[in-house]
């Protein structure tokens, strides 16, 4: 009976043992995205937690409100400013807590987004439209900083993040100047050459959670491949989307200055070359230069 149970014990330790080399193996067969040094990604987020609060139902807010809010904010939005213009990526740990932390930390920079959004509208109160365009921009290339080197949550906030910028500078387009919707074309245009793809997002999130939960990693996909497929999937035809959307935005600022400038609309993307734009957008889907239909 004895040596049964030395027997049934020392199976059990082997299978113990053969799980945890497992596990270590599946940990450490993957690595996650290396951050440039000095991250503008962590300085980003350091200006974002030197915001004032901002109170509930902020859209109701008066024009002195706004503008007091802008003034107190002002610091931690010029340093936000430093920080996008800067190299920088999501630092993604496996460490236990990291995860809080990191929920907390996008929540300031939604914040930021809001904030960024208070001080257009602070200049559209006095009537200075390129500056509150300015904001709306900043915006775009804030949501865009929140996704790179990040995991499948960092993207999904980062797309919602860039379509109210790019839906608030598109409401502003009619009354831009030619010299800010050719900065503006320009700056998007470099944006959407810096672009974490969708792709890239997932490939980061399935080796940061293989590292962080390891087996019960695998074994989880395994389970949930049908219902993570699906995720997947969603998220890059929403990637997409906005992708095409804040392209075809980049068109039609490099359009209006175009019109404003030479007097007469453009009758392709091409013409918009090399004044207004480095090259021709092209369809991702067809390969084909993607129409120019602005009025």
């Amino acid at each position: 009976m004895r040596k049964w149970l030395i027997r049934i014990l020392i199976c059990v330790g082997a299978f113990v043992l053969l799980l945890r080399l497992a596990n270590w193996g599946i940990r450490r067969s993957t690595t996650l995205p290396v951050p440039p040094q000095p991250n503008g990604y962590e300085q980003l987020v350091a200006a974002a937690r030197g915001l004032k609060p901002l109170p509930s139902g902020f859209a109701e807010l008066s024009s002195e409100q706004i503008r007091q809010l802008t003034q107190q904010n002002q610091s931690a939005l010029e340093k936000a400013r430093t920080a996008l213009a800067m190299d920088g990526g999501v630092t993604l740990e496996t460490k236990k807590g990291w995860q809080d932390q990191h929920d907390q930390d996008l929540k300031d920079l939604k914040r930021l987004a809001v904030a960024l959004g208070v001080e257009a509208r602070s200049h559209l109160q006095t009537s200075h439209t390129n500056e509150a365009a300015r904001c709306n921009l900043e915006v775009i290339r804030l949501a865009q900083s929140m996704s790179r080197g990040g995991i499948l949550l960092d993207g999904i906030t980062g797309l919602a993040i860039e379509m109210i910028g790019a839906s608030s500078l598109q409401a502003l387009l009619p009354q831009l100047d030619a010299a800010f919707c050719r900065e503006a074309a320009r700056a998007l245009e470099e944006l959407q050459a810096s672009r974490e793809q969708p792709e890239t997002i997932l490939a980061t999130e399935r080796a940061w959670s293989a590292r962080r939960f390891g087996l019960v990693d695998s074994l989880g996909g395994l389970l949930g491949r049908e219902a993570n497929a699906k995720r997947f999937t969603q998220f890059v035809q929403r990637a997409r989307a906005t992708n095409a959307r804040t392209q075809r935005l980049m068109l039609q600022l490099a359009a209006r200055a175009y019109e404003l400038e030479e007097k007469q609309s453009p009758a392709k993307a091409a013409d918009l070359v090399p004044k207004y734009l480095k090259t021709a957008p092209l369809d991702p889907e067809t390969g084909r230069e993607i129409p120019l239909l602005v009025k």
